[in-house]
């Protein structure tokens, strides 16, 4: 999984009110790349599930950076629940307060 790749299956149903993404250690997972006003990629969006793998868990910081930033314009204005499952980490304490400043109560957080 790439980037260009999430983009052009996010674009390919721009509609889409759920997704579901389960991330493999080796996916270089990045909404940066999604070019949503282009294609309108997500524009119908109302819940996000992201599980990420059971590695070492500040390997995915950048990941919650990345969600805050695709979040932070309002675009996906339908969105009601971004929900993350992974492995606490010691950095991920300020990317999810960052996060949550984006996303508010919407924000769902699942540790182990």
């Amino acid at each position: 999984g790439s980037a260009e790749g999430l983009h052009h299956i996010f674009s390919a149903v721009p509609n889409v009110h759920a997704v579901s993404l389960v991330v493999s250690k080796d996916t270089k997972l990045s909404f940066a790349g999604i070019k949503k006003k282009e294609d309108g990629a997500l524009r119908r969006l109302r819940s996000l599930h992201i599980k990420l793998p059971r590695t070492h868990p500040n390997d995915f910081v950048g990941y919650l950076f990345d969600l805050s930033d695709f979040f932070r314009d309002d675009y996906c204005k339908e969105l009601e629940r971004l929900e993350i499952d992974f492995q606490q980490g010691d950095l991920a304490g300020y990317a999810k307060g960052w996060l949550r400043r984006t996303l508010g109560e919407r924000l769902h957080i699942i540790e182990h």
